[in-house]
């Protein structure tokens, strides 16, 4: 596509983003074959857009992936990048995963595909065993500050 075919296409993208809703909304598979001219992948559980973000959820062989990207181009057309972890974790949350951990992977630089501005989080059906958790990093922050009362009295 030339410089005025990508200018075309974002013009015409974005004049549609205002319809949309400041949350995350799911798409019915006849919703996006009129925005996009295609149906849903055979392994696509659901779709969902907002003004500032476009997610699918995949049933994959292990589990269930959720590929983000934002819902603006480029003015190369493609999408927009830098997408924050605050802005992953509520994107998560938002599809129905907030009581589950995510992985995102970075690969061997042999394994490396970077075609497209698209984050992908991967849903553990298990908690995470070596993952932080609020409540053990509160405990240890407690026992942190009483071992420091116990030492500065000591003194």
């Amino acid at each position: 596509m030339n410089r005025k075919g990508r200018r075309t296409l974002k013009k015409k993208h974005q004049a549609t983003l205002h319809q949309y809703s400041i949350s995350l909304v799911p798409i019915t598979e006849d919703e996006y074959f009129q925005k996009t001219g295609k149906k849903f992948k055979e392994n696509i559980i659901s779709v969902y857009v907002s003004r500032y973000f476009f997610v699918q959820v995949y049933q994959d062989p292990l589990c269930k992936r959720i590929s983000v990207n934002r819902n603006r181009l480029s003015n190369a057309g493609n999408w927009d990048q830098n997408i924050s972890w605050e802005e992953l974790q509520d994107v998560k949350n938002q599809v129905g995963f907030s009581t589950h951990d995510c992985v995102e992977i970075y690969p061997a630089e042999r394994d490396e595909v970077n075609v497209s501005n698209m984050r992908h989080l991967w849903v553990m059906e298990e908690p995470l065993t070596f993952a932080w958790r609020k409540a053990k990093i509160e405990e240890a922050n407690k026992k942190e500050a009483e071992d420091t009362d116990e030492n500065s009295n000591n003194t």
